[in-house]
């Protein structure tokens, strides 16, 4: 820091930043997110949260934008909404008591694959932790979108019409390019 009375001040501040990984280089030039309105119809969604009040604002972002919504308070009672109800996507706290989100990701991927269900139902994790290592692990376990604590309506609508949309992607045939045999 540098001052002199009656000419200001000058601060100079080092900040120890680190390189970007691969993956949040990846994640920031994919394509741009779709609008909110790009998810048009109705979804069922499993929301898994343990906190009421988390749940009240999940449930008021969800039932505005018009999807229905089922909350549980644990990752188990996730796990066994899934083996007895179809749902379009799942929000899964990763912080839960009994059974925390990324184990019950991998259970409801296991009782997918048993079922031959495909490429299973979409889910997005939704934490607090936020440092990018927390986050990458969670892709990597098989969460398919994320979404920070405390949610912003417009990002949580964002996320999901993401995740959506490139489920849809995903599922859509290839189309040949013309005169391919």
């Amino acid at each position: 820091m540098r001052s002199a009375p009656g000419a200001g001040s000058t601060f100079t501040v080092e900040l120890p930043l680190e390189r970007a990984t691969d993956a949040e280089r990846s994640a920031a030039n994919r394509a741009p997110a779709p609008t909110p309105e790009a998810v048009v119809e109705k979804l069922r969604i499993l929301a898994a949260e343990d906190n009421i009040v988390n749940q009240a604002v999940l449930k008021n972002f969800l039932h505005t934008a018009g999807h229905d919504v089922e909350f549980v308070e644990n990752g188990l009672l996730a796990v066994e909404a899934c083996k007895t109800q179809e749902f379009d996507i799942v929000l899964m706290d990763i912080s839960m008591p009994v059974m925390d989100g990324v184990e019950a990701l991998r259970e409801i991927r296991f009782l997918e694959r048993e079922r031959g269900a495909g490429s299973g139902v979409p889910m997005i994790a939704v934490s607090a932790h936020a440092m990018s290592e927390q986050i990458d692990e969670y892709l990597q376990a098989g969460f398919d979108g994320y979404i920070t604590k405390p949610v912003k309506p417009a990002e949580l609508h964002l996320e999901i019409a993401r995740v959506i949309e490139s489920y849809r992607d995903a599922a859509s045939p290839a189309v040949a390019a013309p005169g391919a045999a």
